[in-house]
């Protein structure tokens, strides 16, 4: 008896033949690929659509608005120091040891739309501006300065302390036409 009851036991634990285990096997029929390939497919569809009428609506006001205006509205240029037509400033640079005396001319490039607002923050906060310039002058390195011809590391330096001051958005470019150092003994 024991022999046949290990005989079961062993039976009982051995994987059942290919025929048996079919019943419990889970299996997908085609109706269910082509359902959930369908509903994939939808949904596919749907988001292009979608997408595509965000992407025609975004362009209809702006050819609408081009028929309207022939020519775009060119920016104003400005000079920084509103009492000052030539926008002139001075600063003093001494980080190479020898103390260097910089005359800047600096002009803002502004959307004409917002000419007044800038204009008036300008003359609100002139001597903050002009302190700003100055700090970002005695900072630089005299090297660069001299070097860059176009002055493209002081200008976005200028461009991003008076953006915090005149609002971001306000500036479009900053224009320096002139950059003199002048050593002073």
């Amino acid at each position: 008896m024991a022999a046949e009851g290990e005989k079961a036991k062993k039976a009982s634990e051995q994987p059942p033949a290919e025929g048996e285990g079919q019943e419990k096997k889970k299996r997908f029929n085609l109706k269910t690929i082509l359902l959930v390939g369908g509903m994939v497919l939808f949904n596919a569809v749907f988001v292009v659509v979608v997408l595509w009428c965000f992407r025609t609506a975004k362009e209809t006001p702006a050819t609408a608005q081009g028929s309207e205006q022939a020519e775009p509205v060119a920016p104003v240029e400005m000079s920084v120091v509103p009492g000052d037509k030539e926008g002139r400033l001075k600063a003093v640079n001494a980080r190479s040891g020898r103390l260097m005396y910089w005359s800047l001319k600096v002009h803002l490039r502004v959307p004409a739309e917002l000419q007044e607002h800038v204009q008036k923050r300008l003359g609100e906060n002139e001597n903050l501006i002009k302190q700003e310039i100055t700090t970002l002058v005695s900072a630089s390195d005299p090297e660069v300065l001299q070097q860059e011809a176009d002055k493209a590391t002081l200008r976005r330096q200028i461009k991003f302390a008076l953006s915090k001051i005149l609002g971001k958005g306000s500036i479009e470019d900053v224009v320096i036409s002139e950059c003199i150092p002048q050593p002073m003994e």
